[in-house]
């Protein structure tokens, strides 16, 4: 049986992989960006389920913090904001 977080990560894997065209410039994306959007989405729903804490960047986001969202993103977060605020939203398991 799979534990909350294993459950949860291949929920976001999903959840990710099915809706990549929510990140601006989608196709350009390498494996290596893909799998830090995915990483970031994971520590975005894991923080927000109180599992672990994630970054400045991570805590921006579940805050609702534009401003400083954008001032901690990293080029393929920059990119991905829109993606991460699906993810924290609509991403849960049962």
């Amino acid at each position: 049986m799979k534990t909350r977080e294993e459950k949860l990560k291949c929920a976001v894997n999903e959840y990710v992989d099915k809706n990549l065209s929510a990140v601006d410039n989608w196709t350009t994306l390498g494996e290596d960006q893909i799998s830090h959007i995915k990483n970031i989405a994971i520590s975005i729903v894991f923080d927000r389920e109180g599992i672990m804490h994630g970054g400045h960047f991570v805590k921006a986001v579940l805050n609702n913090d534009l401003e400083n969202a954008l001032f901690r993103a990293d080029s393929v977060c920059e990119r991905a904001l829109k993606l991460f605020i699906y993810v924290k939203k609509f991403v849960y398991i049962q």
